[in-house]
């Protein structure tokens, strides 16, 4: 799929962006070499799948094209979020060689673990108080619908007295003073 094949896109041009600017060799020792790969790494490249994601979307239907930008800056963050936070830890843990990442476990992996966590917070938060949000529009669109069957049947229901009405005091009823009587309440 297009999402698919934008995720693995903006993997590859992360991977390129961080080779060509920072060097194949690079053990990110200096801020401007920590830099280049958060931002080239996530912010840049992740610019990637949050566009051919949230089109594809809005493509086939399943967001509506208002909700676009909203979208895809949400897709953007979130994917920006995991490389800043996810690439240095992988860097912690597995790259070699282990004695440059090893001694930085404790300035870099255990703030970033914090991070995720709080970060992890709040979004079950944000999450939570969107389904409340949601829940209260279900319930004011439902109310809304029932009041409208309601008015619908009791309309129905008003008609078919008249018409029992009509009906049980005529002795004959023509084609014509049916046809005459209906077209007046229906």
């Amino acid at each position: 799929s297009i999402i698919s094949f934008g995720a693995a896109l903006q993997a590859l041009a992360g991977h390129f962006l961080v080779i060509k600017f920072s060097g194949q060799d690079s053990l990110f020792q200096s801020s401007a070499e920590i830099l280049q790969l958060l931002c080239l790494g996530g912010i840049v490249s992740c610019l990637i799948s949050s566009t051919m994601g949230v089109s594809s979307l809005v493509f086939v239907g399943v967001i509506p094209f208002e909700q676009y930008l909203t979208s895809w800056l949400v897709w953007w963050l979130g994917d920006s979020m995991g490389v800043i936070i996810f690439a240095p830890l992988t860097l912690i843990f597995f790259s070699k060689p282990r004695e440059h990442w090893q001694p930085k476990l404790y300035s870099v992996a255990i703030p970033l673990f914090v991070a995720l966590i709080l970060v992890a917070v709040i979004f079950t938060y944000a999450r939570e108080q969107e389904k409340k949000q949601q829940t209260v529009q279900f319930e004011q669109d439902v109310f809304s619908m029932h009041n409208d069957i309601k008015t619908k049947f009791k309309q129905y229901y008003d008609t078919l007295y008249v018409l029992n009405s009509f009906l049980e005091h005529a002795d004959v009823v023509t084609r014509t003073e049916f046809s005459t009587f209906t077209h007046r309440i229906l």
